[in-house]
């Protein structure tokens, strides 16, 4: 997941490293994540941010199977997704 204030960044790309880009790294969500064939729903743990973001960047790194389906396409389904209120923490 990550954050950035600045909307000149919108289509900039998702960096891989701590490079000096506008767009932070918040946090990695990789475990406890639904499995292949799951309809089950997911609650992520409470994140914590460093500073207000204006936008946040959902990247998916990794599915299971690549996201392939069986005509060996990349497929990935979000199919609802909800953010809470903010608690400032500053």
């Amino acid at each position: 997941i990550y954050g950035t204030n600045d909307a000149s960044s919108l289509n900039a790309a998702t960096p891989f490293d701590d490079t000096d880009s506008p767009w932070k790294k918040i946090t990695e969500i990789n475990s406890g994540l639904p499995d292949v064939n799951s309809h089950d729903y997911y609650t992520s743990p409470t994140i914590t941010m460093s500073q207000a973001y204006q936008y946040i960047r959902f990247v998916v790194k990794n599915t299971y199977n690549r996201g392939n389906d069986p005509s060996g396409m990349p497929y990935f389904n979000l199919s609802e997704f909800q953010i809470y209120n903010t608690v400032p923490t500053a």
